[in-house]
């Protein structure tokens, strides 16, 4: 291999008369990158209440934190949770993957035969879910509680309640 004087020209040259090893050396750089050197800035925390999932997200949803997201909804479909809350009161970042496997999710939760909802989305990130008309597909709420109710088993037992509360006084006024 000829030599020459900066690093860039030695790289021109080995990629010029090694094509196939260059390339397998960059996959290899690459793949290792992702590994060790990216920074995964992601976490996912599930709690639950009654027949609702709810997955509170953190950190960044980017290219290298897709997967964790994924991991997350799938193992609920897999244990038969098909009612979502995502609460993404904590996310601070948002890129195209990340919107990308929101959607994706989203499709997997609805040909399962479940629901996805929206609560705590940021002013940044309300503004992607806006210009990506994401708002459009994903039902959005203030809070958990107003998007609990919104669930039909839920709002039969608040509805239930309410009523049985609302009788409670007119029978102490008939006595």
């Amino acid at each position: 291999m000829r030599r020459y004087g900066t690093r860039f020209q030695r790289l021109l040259v080995a990629r010029q008369e090694f094509p196939l090893s260059f390339r397998a050396a960059q996959k290899v750089k690459s793949s290792r990158f992702i590994e060790q050197g990216a920074n995964v800035n992601f976490s996912a925390t599930i709690k639950e209440s009654g027949q609702v999932s709810l997955v509170y997200i953190t950190g960044s949803l980017t290219s290298f934190e897709v997967s964790g997201l994924r991991t997350t909804i799938s193992s609920l479909l897999q244990q038969g949770r098909k009612k979502i809350i995502l609460n993404l009161d904590g996310l601070r970042y948002l890129d195209s993957s990340g919107i990308g496997e929101l959607v994706r999710n989203y499709m997997t939760v609805i040909k399962a035969g479940g629901e996805m909802k929206v609560v705590g989305l940021k002013p940044k990130v309300e503004e992607i879910f806006k210009v990506t008309q994401l708002h459009q597909i994903f039902q959005e709420f203030q809070d958990e509680a107003e998007a609990l109710e919104s669930f039909p088993e839920n709002r039969k037992k608040t509805s239930a309640s309410s009523a049985s509360d609302e009788k409670l006084p007119q029978k102490e006024r008939s006595s």
